[in-house]
């Protein structure tokens, strides 16, 4: 299809992105722990040059967050607007791939099957087939969602008045931080695979069945 070079360069920015996300989510497991011990004091009014450092490094992390999430869902929508064209009848529309991610209770579910399904079409096998991708998918998402509710539930118990709280939310933290890492790292795995099989023409194996 002549819109593959448009696939390979989105999975290119995006898979870059993930890395990037998985990197300063590192640095933030390192804050969160350098925290606890002492090391920086990421509540102090004013910071001490490490503690700053390490604000900056949040900082930086959030930006190449949203930034990731944009460059992921244009991924995402070429990739099942490929599917579309090739012939696949699909459970999700390219635009409802990405809208589900937005979707309050059902993003908690809605975007792991669309993902699913484009991960089989991809492969030439039916949406429901069981293969061995599923398993990495499913590692993939959760990792996904312990990031997501476990560094909230951080970042409220933080902003709590009880000390003990606060030192439990900077565990909480680290924890979510690394959730965060594990599944960036599993996206770009995802996405670097998908686009390689849809490179190939796998995916177009079961249209005229």
């Amino acid at each position: 299809m002549d819109d593959l070079p448009v696939l390979k360069q989105r999975a290119l920015f995006a898979t870059i992105a993930c890395w990037i996300v998985a990197v300063l989510a590192a640095g933030m497991v390192f804050g969160e722990l350098a925290h606890l011990a002492g090391i920086v004091d990421l509540l102090a009014v004013e910071l001490d040059p490490l503690s700053a450092l390490v604000a900056m490094l949040y900082l930086a992390f959030l930006i190449a967050f949203l930034v990731s999430v944009v460059l992921v869902a244009m991924w995402i929508h070429r990739a099942h607007k490929r599917l579309q064209e090739a012939g696949h009848a699909l459970n999700f529309t390219p635009g409802w791939a990405v809208g589900w991610y937005f979707i309050p209770i059902a993003n908690l579910v809605q975007p792991y099957n669309a993902m699913k399904e484009l991960w089989n079409l991809s492969h030439g096998e039916d949406e429901e087939f069981k293969n061995e991708g599923n398993g990495r998918l499913g590692l993939w998402w959760g990792m996904w969602l312990v990031g997501n509710i476990v560094s909230n539930i951080s970042q409220r118990m933080v902003e709590s008045e009880s000390a003990d709280w606060i030192q439990i939310g900077f565990v909480l933290g680290a924890i979510g931080a690394a959730g965060t890492l594990a599944a960036a790292v599993l996206l770009a795995g995802i996405i670097k695979q998908v686009t390689k099989v849809q490179e190939s023409g796998v995916m177009s194996a079961q249209i005229f069945e």
